[in-house]
């Protein structure tokens, strides 16, 4: 066999590089959509605890007549975070209020923009972790 100068070996560590990148973002992004969902749920208005209930993440798509926060998606990983369901159907008008008056209590987004950066960071971190890794492997 020709020798390549290691160029096989690279092509072959550069190619492990993604797979080895979603499994080690996934826990990052589990933790962070966790801290998202734990402050919206903190911020929501309660009466009866629907809406706080309807409050989550799930990989994939957002269970039917939920709103929806935030969804990233890329290299084969989607999470969604949403709230309401059908019990709590009027997540919309306490996050932004109606014209008939009803004045808005955000909880959603302001957790959301509180959360994104710290979320975006330890995603960084959980893929740089992933290339150095993989490149010291093999």
């Amino acid at each position: 066999m020709a020798n390549d100068g290691g160029l096989s070996r690279f092509q072959q560590r550069m190619r492990a590089i993604p797979k080895s990148m979603r499994e080690a973002v996934k826990p990052a992004i589990e933790k962070s959509a966790d801290e998202i969902v734990a402050l919206a749920k903190s911020l929501v208005p309660v009466e009866e605890g629907e809406l706080r209930e309807s409050i989550g993440w799930t990989w994939g798509e957002a269970p039917e007549g939920s709103m929806v926060i935030a969804q990233g998606s890329g290299e084969g990983l989607t999470i969604t975070i949403y709230a309401g369901n059908d019990e709590a159907f009027y997540a919309r008008w306490v996050e932004f209020g109606t014209q008939q008056g009803a004045e808005a209590s955000p909880f959603f987004f302001p957790a959301y923009r509180l959360g994104k950066k710290r979320a975006v960071n330890r995603i960084k971190r959980a893929v740089g972790k992933a290339v150095r890794d993989n490149w010291g492997s093999r």
